[in-house]
């Protein structure tokens, strides 16, 4: 059985993700940070889907900057702010936190110093197999009583269960691609990636401060064939800085089914989507938020090839006229 700290600690940190939702980076410029050596736990990804027919579900958690003993934590399904029901996992009776609006799912052991595998631990999360729900269904995992190290930013997990990923890029391996970054002609800034030492890092960057001319600078994703698949979502992380009082926001979202695949996007046909229903985006501060599901199943975008951007912009080159503007944790599902 589990204690009674343990109870109330995953019943206080749910009411948190509630006020809280994603965690979110120090928000200070990242020019001015200092490295922080603090040895920290979180989860490998924001997010996973699957099919209801597996029989588990993997859930990867990592340490950053071992200290030289060991390390626990617990993994918590947050039953009370997920869209799942407890009776989709095959959770032991014992799991259950308070009146069950908490299970603990599982634990990881990280060995004094570790490095490399030993700095990722695996918890196989058991699915049930009995629901006869087809919906596509998140829920939500978060870390609790972890002894011996902090936890770091990324503390909320979404397992979306009869989903399909199409896309899930965080940028781990240091480089743009899949994604292409194409600038309109006379762009003063391109995109690029971006490290720094926090928990997020590496993301892609982009900032017009200081450039000769006003920026128009698109990231733009490999194209997606939709003509197979339906509710089609776009979400991913983003943070800012400064305000740009020429546009009404620096950073822009569409979706293009013309598009060549490298041909200057300007040139094309695109949909804005960055103000759709529900979108949440970065009110500054370095701040990391989740966008949420952007739903993108518009009939006009069931076809073979669409393309995802993120179109960068700036009304002029200094303070005032520009915004910084940082992209990660992009996932792209259908059912």
């Amino acid at each position: 059985m589990y204690s009674t700290f343990s109870r109330l600690s995953a019943l206080v940190v749910a009411a948190l993700l509630l006020v809280m939702g994603t965690g979110c980076d120090s928000g200070v410029d990242p020019n001015l940070q200092t490295e922080n050596d603090e040895p920290a736990v979180q989860f490998a990804t924001s997010s996973v889907s699957s099919s209801r027919s597996a029989d588990s579900v993997p859930i990867e958690v990592t340490i950053s900057n071992a200290p030289d003993r060991e390390v626990t934590a617990e993994l918590l399904y947050a039953n009370a702010i997920s869209e799942t029901e407890a009776t989709e996992f095959g959770f032991p009776g014992d799991a259950v936190v308070g009146d069950g609006n908490a299970y603990v799912a599982g634990s990881v052991t990280f060995p004094p110093n570790a490095e490399g595998d030993a700095a990722t631990a695996t918890v196989d999360v058991p699915l049930s197999g009995t629901s006869d729900v087809d919906d596509q269904l998140t829920a939500v995992f978060t870390l609790q009583n972890v002894q011996g190290a902090t936890i770091g930013s990324r503390n909320r997990f979404e397992l979306v269960l009869g989903a399909i990923t199409l896309l899930e890029e965080n940028f781990s391996d240091e480089e743009p691609a899949p994604f292409a970054v194409v600038d309109a002609p006379d762009s003063g800034s391109s995109w690029f990636l971006a490290t720094f030492d926090n928990d997020q890092s590496p993301y892609m960057e982009a900032n017009g401060f200081g450039a000769d001319t006003p920026s128009n600078s698109w990231l733009i994703s490999p194209a997606f064939d939709f003509t197979e698949t339906n509710g089609e979502t776009l979400s991913f992380a983003n943070a800012k800085n400064f305000d740009d009082g020429g546009v009404e926001q620096g950073l822009l979202v569409k979706v293009s089914t013309d598009y060549d695949g490298e041909g200057n996007p300007e040139d094309f046909t695109w949909t804005d989507i960055t103000n759709r229903e529900g979108a949440v985006y970065s009110e500054g501060g370095y701040e990391f938020v989740s966008t949420g599901a952007i739903d993108i199943s518009d009939e006009e975008f069931q076809a073979e090839e669409v393309y995802i951007a993120f179109q960068y912009i700036t009304s002029g080159t200094d303070g005032g006229t520009t915004e910084l503007w940082q992209v990660d944790d992009i996932l792209v599902r259908a059912q």
